[in-house]
């Protein structure tokens, strides 16, 4: 799920924000300001809390969304109700 996709790399992006090639490229007049704000939200574990917890606030909105875009109107109308009374 694309909305999960960047909680799925955190790893990955912490490792760029260390690297040295990046540094260097943040150190470029152009970048700094907006890598230097990168590279303080990528190592700040608090953040990736809040975005998970983002994630979370906004699966069920983004699930109704994607069950409105399959199909015709007339066909989500019905897979709607049925999720509506799904968890009841």
């Amino acid at each position: 799920m694309s909305h999960t996709r960047l909680l799925q790399f955190i790893d990955s992006l912490q490792e760029t924000a260390v690297d040295a090639c990046y540094k260097t490229w943040i150190q470029k007049k152009n970048y700094r300001d907006t890598g230097l704000e990168i590279t303080a939200r990528v190592l700040d574990e608090n953040w990736w809390k809040k975005a998970g917890e983002l994630q979370k606030l906004c699966e069920p909105t983004v699930s109704l969304l994607r069950l409105m875009d399959a199909g015709g109107t007339s066909r989500a109308i019905g897979k709607v109700y049925f999720k509506m009374f799904e968890n009841v």
